[in-house]
C-alpha cells in the first residue's frame, strides 16, 4: 500500500484517501455519481474535473457539461487555450548556485494555426512556498529536506521568458510533448484539481 505525494486533506474525499487508495476510489465514485450530488462551482464534480470524466468513461456513465456546471472552472479553462505541450528547461545561471538543481516546467501552447506565438502560451510550474523569513541555513534544509509546501502555478508564459531568459540570461530549452488531444485536455483539467 502506498501514500499519496499530495498531503492536501482538501484534495481527497475519502476521510484518509490518501493512505487507502480504495476507499478513496469508493468515496470518489459515491460522491460524483449521487443521484443528488450537488452541483455548482463548490461541488466535488467541479472541483475534480478530470477525475469525474476518467471515471465517468470507465464505468459508461453519463457526464454533465462541466463548462456549462461549473463557472469557475469555465473561466479558468478559457484561459487555457489548449493545443500542444512543450516540456522546458531552464539551464542554470552563474549567479545563483541554486539553479544548478534546475527548474523543469511545462508549457501550454495555443492550438495550430492559431496566433502562433509562445509569448501567449501558459507556463505550468511547480515550486516550494518559501515565505523568505528564513536565513540561508534554513532555506538550505528546508528546500533539501521538504520543509516547505509546494504548489502548481499556471501563469502567463511571457513572464517565465522575461525572468529566466533576459533578467537571468539562461537558455530554455524547449522539447514537444507527443501528447493527443484527449491527453492534452485530460493534463489541463488535472491541473484545475492540482493548482495552489
Amino acid at each position: 500500500r502506498g501514500r499519496s505525494y499530495v498531503d492536501d486533506p482538501g484534495f481527497f474525499l475519502a476521510r484518509d484517501g490518501n493512505a487507502d487508495f480504495a476507499a478513496e476510489l469508493a468515496a470518489t465514485i459515491r460522491t460524483l455519481f449521487a443521484a443528488d450530488a450537488p452541483a455548482g462551482d463548490g461541488a466535488p464534480a467541479c472541483r475534480f474535473v478530470a477525475r469525474h470524466r476518467w471515471l465517468a468513461a470507465r464505468l459508461g456513465q453519463p457526464l454533465p457539461d462541466a463548462l456549462a456546471a461549473c463557472p469557475a472552472y469555465a473561466a479558468w479553462r478559457g484561459t487555457v487555450n489548449a493545443g500542444r505541450i512543450t516540456l522546458v528547461f531552464p539551464g542554470s545561471y552563474l549567479n545563483s548556485p541554486s539553479s544548478m538543481f534546475g527548474h523543469t516546467l511545462l508549457r501550454i501552447d495555443p492550438p495550430e494555426g492559431e496566433t502562433a506565438t509562445v509569448w501567449l502560451s501558459r507556463a505550468v510550474s511547480f515550486g516550494a512556498d518559501t515565505t523568505g523569513a528564513d536565513g540561508s541555513l534554513p532555506y538550505i534544509w528546508k528546500g533539501l529536506a521538504g520543509g516547505y509546501a509546494g504548489y502548481f502555478q499556471v501563469e502567463p508564459y511571457f513572464g517565465k521568458i522575461q525572468h529566466y531568459g533576459r533578467m537571468e540570461n539562461r537558455d530554455l530549452w524547449e522539447y514537444p510533448l507527443d501528447l493527443d488531444a484527449t491527453e492534452t485536455a485530460f493534463l489541463v483539467d488535472h491541473l484545475w484539481e492540482v493548482q495552489q
